[in-house]
């Protein structure tokens, strides 16, 4: 079986063919012409079957969707592997041609472990970019509300600045408010979200915007991903790094992940804390342990998404249970 690596970039992308023992062929496609057929062509010269054969994109965000979309409407057998996967096994030079024979080695090395590439359902794919406006619409309110107040306590300022910034900022508050609203109209057309959206605000502290937000973690709660992955991706799982007595570095996150998913969870988890005894005393008794404030939140946001996930598994509400997270 030969397996087709695909390196992204924003006009273009280098495949490569791998047959099992080498590289046989790479080139480079630009985007911007007609390039699925002249593509699909190429693979079947080098002895690859696009629809039976692993084609293997590097996850490169809206880049690579393009060229997945297009692929997959010609029935191409895809998978989208994070760039991290590859960092793991392949640390040598860096040049588009061999990035693009690493994703072909991989496909065929792991070709029992590759995940086939769907397109999310279009009202998902909406609703995650109605959430992504919502989003800079709340940073540039807070970005002008802190420019205003640093404005305000300058003992020399503009009076046009003030009016002009508040004037700003006014309509930005209103325009978040209205796509609120849009938002609320989109979800109540969908019988199945509204349900998931209920189940998700059940559990204590868990309000509206991440209800939101696990429509389009969960494809419209089609699939309930697994707590501990969920929490992986969005950069809150500890994960241990120690071996033998020399190598301890403790257990800490990856670093990166969805920040806007974090930082919903940890309002999620303050107002828990707050509302939920269980989590209050449980706060509590770990900061007596002498943890840090923000390991205990990250904690506490971690079992909110246990909750979360075990409450859509079993489609019910929450329902606490004494002397249990």
């Amino acid at each position: 079986m030969s397996c087709v690596g695909m390196d992204v970039a924003s006009e273009g992308f280098t495949a490569a063919v791998y047959d099992g023992a080498r590289v046989t062929a790479t080139r480079r496609f630009d985007t911007r012409e007609e390039w699925v057929d002249e593509f699909l062509r190429w693979c079947r010269e080098h002895g690859v079957d696009p629809r039976a054969d692993w084609v293997v994109v590097e996850n490169t965000g809206m880049y690579s969707l393009i060229i997945c979309y297009a692929l997959h409407a010609q029935q191409v057998r895809l998978s989208v592997v994070s760039p991290c996967q590859l960092a793991q096994r392949f640390r040598l030079s860096k040049t588009d041609a061999l990035d693009a024979g690493r994703l072909a080695e991989y496909g065929h090395r792991y070709g029992d472990c590759l995940q086939a590439w769907e397109p999310e359902p279009v009202r998902v794919v909406w609703m995650a970019q109605k959430l992504r406006l919502r989003q800079r619409l709340q940073r540039m309110i807070g970005e002008l509300n802190s420019f205003l107040g640093s404005v305000g306590m300058h003992p020399v300022r503009d009076g046009s600045v003030v009016s002009r910034t508040e004037q700003m900022l006014c309509l930005l508050r209103q325009q978040l408010a209205e796509l609120d609203e849009e938002i609320r109209a989109f979800v109540s057309e969908e019988p199945a979200w509204v349900a998931g959206c209920e189940v998700v605000r059940s559990v204590p502290g868990v309000g509206e915007q991440l209800s939101w937000q696990m429509v389009v973690w969960t494809g419209g709660f089609r699939r309930v991903p697994e707590a501990k992955r969920l929490s992986s991706w969005l950069g809150m799982a500890p994960h241990c790094y120690e071996s033998g007595r020399r190598v301890w570095r403790g257990s800490h996150s990856r670093g990166y992940g969805d920040s806007w998913g974090r930082r919903l969870l940890w309002l999620c988890a303050l107002a828990s804390i707050r509302s939920d005894a269980w989590m209050k005393a449980y706060y509590a008794r770990k900061r007596a342990e002498g943890k840090s404030a923000r390991v205990v939140l990250n904690a506490v946001a971690n079992k909110l998404l246990r909750r979360i996930c075990a409450c859509l598994r079993e489609g019910r509400m929450y329902e606490p249970i004494r002397g249990a997270a």
